[in-house]
């Protein structure tokens, strides 16, 4: 499980409390057909101690549960476990909060949202354990959005239609050390594109601001792949933002990177299925 490696890590290392992904990015693009889903990969574990801070390029921040709902995450991904404070992982957390919903009501089907409101009950009192026995830690793991987490459930509305929740966890004030949530069902009004983490190059692009995304947005009409399938052709322009943004805003700066991983929610006539395009081996489901 992604958890143990985590753990083991840390235990490897002595020098990370917290693993937090300032930089990272987690690109939605969303139709009533498909919902896609694309990330980076980076990882910044916290230096402790005045220990320098270790990035890697292996987290997992996309996961799909149950063929029915996807989950993508940007900021602070978990906690190692220490004294008096449990250790948590997000995408773990996720997937717990998938199967008690699922248990209470025999379908995900028009209850994406309590998904959501499970998870970030869960994770907002984590980060208020947290808060309360290693404040340095919590303030540490606030990003420079002034949030702690944000995360995107895509699934089945009660109608059978696709739809998109977002939260926000964060603290309730600057400087504060208690967490609270803010969320609800969400829109993409950018070409069909939202993001979680850093989405500047994404509005960019998508909006055709500047003469480089126009550019490239008509090279990409013109003569981009899978334009012939909108479901290969939507998910494949998720990946395209995600690896714009490692190009235009990650270089040098250790702020977005890596592998990507991606996985699309698609509808075909009465069903609802998952297709994973590009995976790293350490992630799960």
């Amino acid at each position: 499980m992604r958890i143990q490696a985590f753990l083991l890590s840390a235990l490897l290392t002595c020098t990370a409390a917290a693993q937090v992904e300032h930089g990272s990015v987690g690109i939605v693009h969303l139709s009533k057909n498909e919902i896609s889903v694309a990330a980076d990969s980076i990882a910044i574990r916290k230096g402790r101690n005045r220990n320098p801070d270790i990035i890697t390029f292996d987290a997992c921040k996309v996961a799909a549960f149950g063929n029915n709902l996807v989950f993508v995450d940007a900021g602070t991904a978990g906690f190692i476990e220490m004294p008096h404070v449990q250790g948590w992982d997000n995408i773990e957390e996720a997937r717990a909060a998938y199967r008690s919903v699922l248990s209470k009501n025999s379908t995900i089907r028009g209850h994406v949202e309590d998904v959501l409101g499970e998870w970030a009950r869960d994770i907002t009192n984590r980060f208020n354990d947290m808060g309360t026995r290693y404040p340095d830690q919590f303030q540490a793991a606030v990003n420079p959005q002034g949030t702690l987490v944000d995360a995107f459930f895509g699934g089945e509305g009660s109608d059978g239609t696709l739809v998109l929740y977002g939260v926000s966890i964060h603290p309730t004030s600057h400087g504060s050390t208690v967490a609270t949530a803010d969320g609800g069902q969400k829109g993409c009004p950018y070409d069909s594109f939202c993001a979680v983490g850093r989405g500047d190059n994404m509005i960019e692009f998508a909006a055709g601001r500047t003469e480089r995304a126009r550019r490239e947005n008509s090279s990409w009409h013109s003569a981009g792949p899978y334009s012939n399938d909108s479901f290969e052709y939507s998910m494949s322009r998720a990946i395209h933002m995600v690896e714009l943004t490692i190009q235009y805003q990650g270089a040098g700066v250790n702020e977005v990177g890596g592998p990507i991983d991606a996985v699309q929610l698609r509808r075909i006539g009465g069903t609802v299925q998952a297709k994973w395009y590009t995976r790293k081996k350490n992630c799960g489901q």
